[in-house]
């Protein structure tokens, strides 16, 4: 129903995940890839949006800088 949404929280979840999880990295990129082509070829205003935040969830994911959760929890 909503692909775009869901693809942007799969990209948060999967950066807080435990490491082990990398089989599903490429799919919400692919997918937020798509969506700007789409976008694009709709010369919509806000085509932006999911490509940009893939960019920046995946390097910050694989740095290591995104916070890391409690093991407490």
């Amino acid at each position: 129903m909503a692909p775009d949404p869901t693809a942007l929280a799969t990209l948060g979840l999967l950066a807080l995940a435990r490491p082990g999880h990398w089989l599903l990295w490429p799919i919400p990129p692919l997918w937020c890839a798509i969506t700007g082509a789409t976008l694009w070829t709709m010369h919509a205003p806000d085509i932006w949006i999911a490509p940009l935040t893939a960019l920046v969830a995946l390097p910050l994911a694989w740095s290591g800088r995104m916070p890391k959760r409690n093991a407490a929890i």
